[in-house]
């Protein structure tokens, strides 16, 4: 009998290495063993070992460093407001990043969640052109409420 245990390496790394830690873990879902640092000047990422996690994490904390090494113009997605297209009940004790999709509909900006809603859903991320912000709730949130959202690379709104 085999048995699966689930241990965040990078959290003890980060906690016990000669480095300068930046932040050891953060709170949101998914993703939350990001942790970042300094070693011998050089920027450390320990991100989730769940991909879709791990692609949050990512396009939060990574991808801004890497368009600001780059001197890229807009360094972090820009945040935009829309309609929740459709029912998001899941209860959150922290922020949670959705991958959905955005789209203009009779002049007004909807978002809706893209699949199933599982840290280790990798199918949705190619489907996914925005990442939702839900924020923490004990109800979680109705179709018609306005929620924020940052559009992922490439994805513009108009």
């Amino acid at each position: 009998m085999s048995m699966r245990l689930d241990y965040d390496i990078m959290a003890d790394f980060f906690a016990r290495w000669e480095g300068t830690t930046l932040f050891n873990k953060v709170a949101m879902r998914p993703g939350s063993p990001t942790s970042a640092g300094l070693w011998q000047n050089k920027l450390l990422f320990g991100l989730s070992g769940n991909p879709s996690a791990c692609y949050v994490g990512f396009e939060l904390f990574v991808r801004p460093v890497l368009s600001s090494m780059q001197a890229s113009a807009e360094v972090t997605a820009q945040e935009h407001t829309a309609f929740l297209a459709e029912d998001y009940l899941k209860v959150n004790a922290y922020a949670r990043y959705v991958r959905g999709v955005w789209f203009s509909e009779k002049g007004m900006i909807y978002v809706r969640p893209v699949g199933t809603d599982k840290s280790s859903a990798v199918v949705t991320i190619k489907d996914a052109n925005c990442l939702i912000v839900v924020p923490p709730t004990k109800t979680g949130i109705r179709a018609g409420d306005i929620v924020k959202f940052l559009p992922l690379e490439g994805a513009m709104v108009h």
